[in-house]
């Protein structure tokens, strides 16, 4: 990984502040607190997700169910299924990974597209990983909207 030439890098802090010599971004600069916003978001989406897959291990039922409350929808690998009471209690978790999920994908596309340069001029593959990123939070909104 090459670092950038000084004049990619000069041209940069022209197009944007907030950029030190090593493109890092500056602590209180715009480009700084866009970066943060998209993490701290992320964060959030972490937080939910072990949430919600916390409480699904402790609902997940085996067979034989429970006659009072069967299992209910299509059944998981190895015969677990969850009961009508556990989907009540995981529609809300699923329902809170969603919004959390396309709050960062709305977040981190943002910050993509408008530093797409920066991101490009640390190295090709910093932009790719964002890219990335972005596209497996959309799937995981995705997964989670089956709930809906």
């Amino acid at each position: 990984m090459a670092a950038p030439s000084p004049e990619v890098v000069a041209a940069l802090q022209r197009q944007f502040s907030g950029l030190n010599d090593q493109l890092n971004y500056l602590e209180g600069s715009t480009i700084y607190k866009k970066n943060k916003a998209y993490k701290e978001a992320h964060e959030v989406v972490k937080s939910a997700n072990t949430n919600y897959n916390t409480t699904a291990k402790e609902l997940m039922q085996k067979k034989p169910y429970n006659p009072d409350d069967p299992a209910y929808g299509k059944g998981l690998k190895g015969g677990q299924m969850f009961t009508k009471s556990g989907h009540r209690v995981l529609g809300p978790l699923a329902g809170t990974v969603i919004v959390a999920s396309q709050f960062h994908v709305d977040r981190r596309t943002s910050f993509n597209t408008t530093y797409q340069a920066v991101l490009e001029g640390k190295v090709p593959e910093e932009y790719t990983g964002h890219v990335k990123q972005v596209k497996d939070a959309q799937k995981s909104t995705e997964n989670f909207g089956r709930w809906k």
